[in-house]
């Protein structure tokens, strides 16, 4: 009757009650810590792990969704720091993408742009003998790419 619990050193009159709530406190410790690094597994598995792309999203839906409570000009100036904080958590997400997206070469920048188009240009070119047509090709893409960077 006054063995010693199993994984314990005491039996249960001698404080081995209390060391079995401590081992079930630990295997709880455990359960979760795998639970999180399972948690961690999958979000550093990810395909998308060095874009913000969906924070920015989530962020924006969120800035939306707080803007719609708002149906009087009151209701603003109530949710002023609420609106100021997301709009700065924003412009810092994007700031950050940005960032990310140029040190990762996944942005290009006019130069190389219009140098991809001349290639494109270029290969429109080796199948194509009417020059009105070409001529046509050519400035619909600089016109697109003009258009894109005034939209910037």
């Amino acid at each position: 009757m006054n063995q010693s619990m199993p994984d314990l050193n005491n039996c249960i009159y001698h404080g081995g009650a209390r060391g079995t709530q401590g081992l079930e406190r630990k295997r709880v410790r455990n359960y979760r810590v795998a639970k999180l690094r399972g948690e961690l597994d999958r979000h550093t598995d990810s395909e998308h792990l060095k874009s913000l792309h969906e924070e920015i999203g989530i962020t924006r839906m969120t800035l939306e969704a707080v803007l719609n409570l708002c149906e009087r000009p009151v209701d603003l100036v109530i949710h002023v720091n609420q609106i100021s904080s997301m709009i700065a958590q924003t412009e810092k997400l994007v700031t950050s993408c940005h960032k990310l997206e140029h040190a990762m070469g996944g942005l290009l920048d006019k130069r190389a742009v219009l140098q991809f188009a001349d290639r494109v240009i270029g290969i429109i070119t080796d199948h194509i003998d009417d020059k009105a047509i070409l001529e046509s090709i050519s400035n619909e893409i600089i016109q697109t790419i003009s258009v894109e960077e005034d939209d910037e």
